[in-house]
């Protein structure tokens, strides 16, 4: 017979199944009518999508996840372009860089990358983009926006289209500049004391737990030793036997209260 088809939309309902499962159903409804406009009749075709909606749920849910992750991270997390601007970052990088949102995102890790670190970083993202490497890390100096240096660990991963062509980075970054500051400061103190324990004329032992010596200052050539002889034996090696139990015993009280 002559008749029109009126498009329809497609809709999706749950249909309960014969166990008593719900079913999500996609159908496809169309209207047919007669040559003077009377419906005749209507046409459904159904398709199962069970399945495709608990995929799409699923990656609602890790979506989700990442979000949550992405935006409330204790560390700095960013997304950047394959041309190095940033795509996406949270507050933790905006703080640990110094600038706004807004402002980072006009623009790209190189700008705000110390000159002298900036090869390495860039090389680095040219093996992983052509799959020589699956990640990488490395510290490197970021220039933060009043222009003072922030130290950082960075942790680079690549995102690839379903084909495997690079898609963007994601770079994870700790704020490494207090202990930085903390390591600078410690090897500036050893230094001093060191320097001092090689000028003075006392002399200065530095003993591990079991007495053996670790540090003997120049000072102990005056014994007729060397630092060297001694360093690796036991302070105990150049006692007097009649002092020896009674030094034993106050190491040992040394140990237990640190008096």
């Amino acid at each position: 017979f002559a008749g029109k088809l009126e498009l329809g939309l497609k809709r999706e309902h749950r249909f309960r199944a014969a166990d008593g499962r719900w079913i999500w159903m996609e159908g496809n409804p169309k209207v047919i009518f007669g040559d003077e406009g009377q419906v005749i009749e209507v046409i459904n075709i159904f398709r199962d999508v069970s399945a495709r909606r608990a995929l799409e749920a699923e990656a609602r849910a890790q979506a989700e996840v990442f979000e949550t992750a992405f935006t409330h991270a204790a560390i700095g997390m960013a997304l950047v372009g394959l041309d190095g601007r940033f795509l996406r970052l949270n507050e933790a990088f905006c703080r640990i860089a110094g600038y706004r949102e807004d402002q980072l995102l006009s623009l790209d890790f190189q700008t705000i990358t110390h000159p002298e670190d900036l090869g390495t970083d860039l090389e680095l993202l040219r093996k992983l983009a052509c799959g020589e490497i699956d990640s990488y890390r490395m510290e490197k100096r970021y220039l933060h926006a009043d222009g003072h240096v922030v130290w950082a660990g960075l942790a680079v991963s690549m995102v690839r289209d379903a084909d495997g062509a690079p898609r963007h980075f994601v770079a994870q970054v700790t704020d490494q500049s207090e202990r930085r500051q903390a390591e600078q400061a410690l090897r500036e103190s050893e230094a001093r004391y060191r320097l001092i324990a090689e000028n003075t004329s006392d002399m200065i032992t530095m003993t591990d737990l079991t007495g053996k010596t670790l540090y003997a200052s120049p000072s102990v050539r005056q014994t007729g030793w060397t630092p060297d002889e001694l360093e690796g034996r036991s302070f105990a090696y150049s006692v007097h036997p009649d002092d020896a139990q009674e030094v034993y015993r106050t190491f040992k009280r040394l140990l237990a209260d640190g008096q």
